[in-house]
């Protein structure tokens, strides 16, 4: 490997619940090394999933 190869390893992909405190989604961040976070719409409408 040199340095433009990166490692491969396992990373996390982070799928958030509905109505979860953006200080829980931060506090997961610190789990490990995070490659994704996926935010649900949950029902919610174009506005109120942007807002």
């Amino acid at each position: 490997m040199n340095d433009l190869t990166p490692p491969n390893r396992c990373r996390i992909v982070l799928i958030a619940p509905p109505l979860v405190p953006a200080e829980h989604i931060c506090a997961a961040f610190e789990g490990g090394d995070v490659a994704s976070l996926i935010l649900p719409d949950n029902g919610m409408d174009d506005a109120s999933f942007q807002a």
